[in-house]
């Protein structure tokens, strides 16, 4: 099966045309950038929210830093205590899901 395609010049591109402003479940949009030849890009506001929300998950570390410190406490001053009965459970979970057994 094939699809024509219309209003392609002889190099194989399409002529460009202006944003058509689409719109999101807010209702707005904002231009935020021209490129040189004109193309323009609009996001809508949760365009925008979640790319705000892809940069902050990028700079985060990961890490919880005020269990970390917690833990720091508990070593040096001889209160933490293993559990080895839940390391040897959480271990035989993770060894299940990584090999697939069951």
């Amino acid at each position: 099966m094939s699809n024509t395609i219309k209003g392609l010049t002889h190099a194989g591109t399409a002529p460009a045309k202006p944003a058509t402003g689409r719109t999101g479940v807010t209702g707005r949009s904002q231009p935020v950038g021209t490129g040189s030849n004109g193309d323009q890009v609009t996001l809508t506001d949760t365009a925008r929210t979640l790319q705000a929300a892809e940069q902050r998950a990028a700079q985060a570390s990961g890490v919880d830093e005020r269990r970390v410190a917690e833990l720091r406490a508990a070593l040096a001053d001889g209160s933490y205590q293993v559990d080895s009965r839940r390391v040897a459970r959480k271990l035989v979970g993770f060894e299940q899901r990584l090999f697939a057994v069951k």
